[in-house]
Formats: C-alpha cells, structure tokens, sequence
C-alpha cells in the first residue's frame, strides 16, 4: 500500500541531500575565486562573498582584472631606481638611500 508519510520523508531527505551538495558546490566555486583574487592583489573576503552568489561573473571579472601586485612591485622596482640613480648623483648620502630601499620593502611585505 502507499504511504504518504514515508514518501514525504523520503522526497525531505532526498531534497536535503541535494541541498548540501549546492552548498559544497557552491563554496568550492567561490573559494576558486578566492584564491584567484587574493592571488591578484583584491580582497579575496569580498570576492568569496560575489563568488558564493555568482559564480560565473565574478570568475570572468576577477580574471579581466590587472594584477595588483604586479603593478605594485613594478612601482617599487621604479622608485628603487630614481632613489639609486639619485644616490650615485649625489642627490641623496648612502643611509637615505638605505633608508628609502628598507620603506618600500616593508611596504612590499605587507
């Protein structure tokens, strides 16, 4: 004979297990765009979040995006290179120059 009851429970635990697997989906995705953002220099928090929702749109947004550290480290190679180039001037003594090259480092670290 039919029974409503075990069919309903049945269809409950059938839905929850599809639900958990969404959700593990779903994070896998997002953690994806994590790491790709974090590895570009954006908040990776931020882009979890978007990944979670949308998957799709912040994965292309996040991949069409310039690498932050690239430009940040390219920025630090420039400034080391006037403040050498101004050192071997006479423009500044060896401990500014010292000075300048341990500031953007630490800057670089962080």
């Amino acid at each position: 004979m039919f029974d409503i009851a075990t069919f309903l429970q049945n269809i409950t635990i059938t839905y929850i297990i599809c639900l958990v697997i969404i959700f593990i989906i779903k994070i896998t995705l997002a953690t994806l765009v994590c790491f790709v953002a974090k590895s570009k220099g954006y908040d990776p928090v931020a882009w979890f979040i978007l990944g979670f929702f949308w998957f799709v749109i912040p994965y292309v947004i996040i991949h069409s995006l310039p690498n932050k550290k690239l430009n940040d480290e390219k920025l630090i190679n420039d400034l080391l290179l006037q403040f050498k180039s101004m050192k071997n001037e006479g423009i500044i003594t060896e401990v500014e120059f010292i000075e300048k090259k341990k500031e953007l480092l630490a800057i670089e670290e962080d």
